[in-house]
Formats: C-alpha cells, structure tokens, sequence
C-alpha cells in the first residue's frame, strides 16, 4: 500500500509539473507532431512551383487536433530549405519570401481559432542532404548555415529575427 501511494504521488507530481501556467490557469500540453503537408513548401514559395500553401489542408487538420483534444503542434517550417528562406548564388540568406508572412499568419490564426499552440521547427536534418534532383536548386545542401558563422548570421539577421520581431507578442506561438 505505502508502494502505491508513493507511486500515486510520483504520477501526481510528475503531471502537474508537465502543465503550463497562461492567465492563472493550468494547462497540460497534448501535442503532436504536424510534420508537413507539402514538405518544405508549406510556408512561402517554391522558386519552380511557386506557392503551395493549402488553408483548407490546415484548417482540416487544426479543427481535427481540437476534437481528439489536441492543443499543441509542432510544425515543420523550412524543412530543408527548398521553400523557405530565400539564398541567393552563394547560399547566404536574403530573407523570406512575400507570401511566407501571409502563409504563417493564417497559420497562426487558424491554430488560435481552435485553441491550438504552435511550436515551430525551423529546420530539418534535411537541410544537410542532398534534395536538389527533386526539390530544385534549394532542396538541402545547407551544412554551411551551420559551419560558416557568415553564412548563419545571415539566417539569424534576414529569417529569424523578422519571424521573431513579427510573432514576439503571438500568444498561441509556444516555443
């Protein structure tokens, strides 16, 4: 009995240390992982196949994630880069396409109307692989954004911190 009830309490102990406190109010995070639609090109334009976003596709998946439940995602966003962010002849980043803000906006807002939390996963182990004989020119072959710190202060300067600037005050962006 003594057995149970210390494993009773571990359990006890170990769920509320998995919830998240918003407005004075506890929530326990029930997420899964929301991987891609259009692998890489969810977000943004493909520089060949142009934009590939698919509202109805999100829209479908938010409202079924909030009927089993659901309240987090993590989603895909570069992927392995053939989408987004934009390079130029060197690979250094210049920065998001037009329809990235506009595809992410919806994004959040369709989550938000479901009770749904974002967690964004900006890159893939992909970004390290050879796509490019079916994603084109961008499609992986982005080690350099890890090893040359010019080329990563390029990510940092042109992609992330405008996605950090645009989303600092969105209350369902998680992480």
């Amino acid at each position: 009995m003594r057995k149970l009830l210390f494993i009773l309490s571990l359990v006890q102990t170990v769920c509320l240390s998995q919830t998240l406190t918003y407005n004075g109010e506890a929530y326990f995070l029930n997420g899964t992982n929301i991987a891609w639609n259009h692998f890489g090109c969810d977000i943004g334009s493909h520089y060949q196949y142009g934009t590939m976003y698919d509202a109805l596709w999100f829209e479908n998946m938010f409202s079924d994630c909030n009927v089993k439940g659901i309240n987090t995602v993590r989603l895909w966003i570069h992927c392995d880069g053939r989408g987004s962010p934009e390079f130029d002849a060197n690979n250094y980043v210049t920065g998001l396409d037009n329809n990235f803000f506009i595809h992410f906006d919806d994004i959040l807002r369709r989550a938000e109307n479901h009770n749904i939390m974002i967690i964004p996963c900006l890159w893939s182990f992909d970004m390290t692989k050879d796509y490019t004989n079916v994603a084109g020119m961008y499609g992986g072959m982005h080690a350099d954004l890890i090893q040359d710190t010019l080329k990563t202060r390029s990510y940092i300067n042109n992609a992330l911190i405008p996605m950090v600037q645009r989303y600092a005050n969105s209350c369902n962006l998680l992480a």
